[in-house]
């Protein structure tokens, strides 16, 4: 019986020793196992570092690029927009050197109200305000010139004016150039305001002045001396050239049919530079031809 147990005892103690045995190799495989784990584990890691390194590399290098493009394209808006600045500053300097009128200035709805913003609006604000002087100083300074060389009732260019073109054809004259003058007057002026009354009278002269004026060469120039009295100064023009212009001229004012407007005619004398002329002595002989059309029947021309 005692024996039995013994061997029974000596039984359990190899179980165990192989149970414990088996535990052994089992603790010894899962270690394996783990450290196989740990270094897969590391190398994965390692790889994704080095992912996540190439990445955040090209994150950085996408992000440079970017404030790079943002600068130059901030850059840009800022120099178009200084530009614009310049340009109007330019426009203005020019403006006020060559005494030309001032473009007046476009004006856009701007999208972000900034300093630069505000300045360039304040500035076109202050170019059309200038423009709108500047058109306004020219427009007196035209008015001022004209009641200066124009005769108020005709439009025709002033006695000043006159004296003013004759001497200037005369220096030319003087150098080589030639020009002639065509004296002319209404004919029984008197009678027409006598008859009709000055303002009859008045719109005899301004009708005058106009078909004549159409008629002319842009070099040439119609002055109103006084009175009835008109000449109309020819530069580049022979003697037989302006008579040719005179008598057309004439014929047309004789043929005149207006309403309203009694019906008159015209006498010409005309005449060309001569050596030696002077203010005085090409129109005296103007006037001597115009006074021998008045003796031989009026509504002609006559050369001096």
């Amino acid at each position: 019986m005692a024996l039995q147990q013994g061997h029974t005892a000596e039984e359990q103690w190899l179980k165990f020793d192989k149970e414990a045995a088996n535990l052994d190799q089992s603790i010894v495989a899962i270690l394996r196992q783990m450290e196989k784990l740990t270094l897969e584990a590391s190398r994965y890691t390692d790889k994704h570092e080095n992912e996540f390194m190439l990445v955040n590399t090209g994150l950085g290098l996408c992000a440079f690029v970017i404030g790079l493009y943002l600068t130059f394209y901030i850059l840009q808006i800022f120099r178009q927009r200084i530009g614009r600045i310049q340009a109007e500053i330019k426009n203005v300097h020019q403006s006020i050197e060559q005494g030309e009128p001032i473009a007046s200035p476009v004006f856009h709805e701007p999208q972000h109200r900034d300093e630069l913003t505000e300045l360039e609006h304040d500035l076109k604000m202050m170019v059309q305000r200038l423009s709108v002087e500047i058109s306004n100083r020219q427009e007196i300074e035209q008015q001022l010139m004209a009641l200066a060389t124009r005769d108020k009732l005709t439009g025709a260019y002033n006695r000043h004016k006159w004296d003013e073109q004759l001497s200037m054809e005369l220096s030319l004259a003087e150098r080589g150039s030639v020009f002639s003058i065509a004296l002319l007057d209404v004919d029984f002026f008197k009678k027409v305001n006598d008859q009709f009354g000055h303002h009859a009278g008045d719109k005899v002269l301004q009708s005058l002045t106009e078909h004549i004026s159409r008629r002319l060469r842009k070099t040439d120039s119609l002055f109103r001396l006084g009175g009835e009295e008109f000449v109309i100064l020819l530069p580049q023009q022979k003697a037989e050239a302006a008579c040719q212009l005179a008598e057309m001229l004439r014929q047309h004012i004789a043929c005149l049919d207006e309403p309203d407007l009694p019906k008159f005619t015209v006498s010409f004398g005309v005449t060309q530079y001569q050596p030696q002329d002077d203010e005085d002595s090409i129109l005296k002989r103007a006037d001597h031809a115009l006074y021998q059309a008045k003796d031989m029947g009026r509504n002609r021309v006559q050369l001096g």
